[in-house]
């Protein structure tokens, strides 16, 4: 299997603001000899969601859904991400996976076939991961998984001996032993169900937003876990469409929906009071040519959207009755060569949550690729190994790193004419790193630093 990294600079400017930003690609990933569904198309789909995860020490991991398989990615270095580890799905020809994290676990659900809810410890990380449950007694096929508090929300939950459930919820008090506590039942007016189905849900605070497609969205409060109360039912709104999911801003009163039928934008409701939700614009890209929408995040007043045809598209929606578009990626420039909107190609999910300010979008044919937000207030690390300086003494180097490092360094001493002395491994989170030379004679010798996928030489004086 031929794996292909590449560090590619395409910059798409934004329109001119008070503020000017731009999506820059850092890196790009793609397996090359992975075959695509359907496997005569000229457009296969290869993968589909993407989703984050960030270790105790710092460290950040992308997770990769394709037809066959999850990627597990170590991105400490952005511009050089690392495959770790490749997981097969219990179905190996599934269009969609969904993964969501939860402590040091993921948890992916498929909608295909005979599927399974399977577990992951991620804690080994970034040697390998380890699955530690792979059954379909909770569910065989789910569409979507969300995870907040403690709990997971499996949308739209096919279970061999149960019928069809709009939506499961699962206690993930024992992480890897979860256990069904609750399943949402439509309401029923003259003998017919309010919805069928749950497509995606969002979860906060005891309130969830249900995307329930053609039927709108439903707002519930789960402050009685068992026995959920329906606060809302938005059946007719501007624009309406297929509801498909939505997010929430930090202050929890301003909510994005997507509608994913083409040529109808996003949608941003007030929410303070989510038994009256106001209405309050619509705002999209491209919609008037029949561009499609699929999932959108927020983070600060950024709403980050995964466009399907269009890629990455960002708004900024600090005024949310009047969003405006600030950056995008078209990851699918087929599109452009096809001249149409048909279908559902293109970018399939983003992950914009990384503290370092990484932003993760998968594309369907295209693969993994990581951006970088030129004008948001995060600041991506650099080369952080080219960034020390080296005090020494007679049996102490210490190395000062000029922005905080977190992760293991790899120190290895060789003398002048390139033989190998020794080598250390060190775990250093902060600013300060002492290594002991006491066994070194005086002289002077090369110093390899490794860390996070960058590599520097130094010379040093042991005196």
């Amino acid at each position: 299997m031929r794996h292909i990294f590449s560090t590619i600079f395409f910059v798409a400017y934004a329109v001119l603001n008070a503020q000017e930003y731009s999506l820059e690609v850092i890196a790009h990933w793609d397996n090359e000899s992975l075959r695509g569904i359907p496997p005569l198309s000229k457009s296969q789909q290869k993968y589909n969601d993407i989703w984050g995860w960030t270790n105790e020490q710092g460290r950040e991991f992308v997770i990769l859904g394709s037809i066959d398989s999850i990627y597990f990615f170590d991105i400490s270095n952005p511009y050089k991400p690392v495959l770790c580890d490749v997981e097969p799905g219990a179905d190996i020809n599934c269009i969609h996976r969904d993964f969501k994290t939860y402590q040091n676990y993921c948890y992916a659900v498929a909608d295909e076939g005979n599927s399974t809810l399977q577990i992951f410890d991620l804690s080994y990380l970034p040697d390998s991961v380890q699955m530690v449950y792979d059954t379909n007694y909770l569910t065989r096929r789910t569409h979507n998984v969300f995870i907040a508090d403690n709990y997971a929300f499996l949308a739209s939950n096919t279970h061999v001996k149960w019928p069809f459930i709009p939506m499961t919820i699962l206690d993930l008090n024992q992480p890897k032993n979860p256990k069904a506590i609750h399943h949402l039942k439509a309401p029923i007016v003259r003998d017919e169900p309010l919805f069928n189905h749950v497509h995606d849900v969002y979860f906060r605070d005891n309130i969830a937003y249900c995307s329930n497609g053609d039927d709108g969205l439903f707002i519930y409060d789960y402050s009685n876990i068992s026995n959920p109360e329906l606060l809302y039912w938005l059946d007719n709104y501007p624009e309406q469409g297929y509801n498909h999911s939505s997010w929430l801003n930090e202050e929890g009163n301003i909510l994005v929906f997507a509608d994913e039928t083409h040529g109808l934008p996003l949608k941003c409701y007030d929410v303070s009071n989510p038994s009256r939700p106001k209405f309050l614009s619509t705002f999209g890209f491209n919609h008037q040519l029949g561009s499609i929408v699929h999932n959108p995040f927020i983070v600060d007043n950024f709403c980050f959207v995964s466009y399907y045809h269009e890629g990455l598209q960002v708004f900024d929606i600090s005024n949310p009755e009047q969003p405006k578009w600030v950056a995008g990626y078209d990851t699918y420039p087929e599109n452009d060569v096809e001249g149409t909107y048909d279908g559902y190609k293109g970018c399939w999910g983003v992950y914009p949550f990384f503290e370092s300010g990484v932003i993760a979008a998968s594309d369907m044919l295209n693969g993994l690729f990581l951006f970088k937000l030129n004008g948001w207030n995060k600041e991506i690390p650099v080369n952080t190994m080219f960034d020390v300086e080296i005090a020494s003494s007679r049996e102490n180097l210490k190395l000062l790193f000029k922005k905080p490092f977190i992760g293991e360094v790899k120190t290895s001493f060789y003398s002048l004419n390139g033989q190998l002395i020794n080598e250390q491994l060190a775990w250093k989170a902060g600013s300060e790193l002492n290594i002991n030379t006491s066994f070194l004679a005086k002289g002077i010798y090369l110093l390899k630093i490794e860390a996070n996928g960058y590599d520097n030489y130094k010379k040093v004086l042991i005196w």
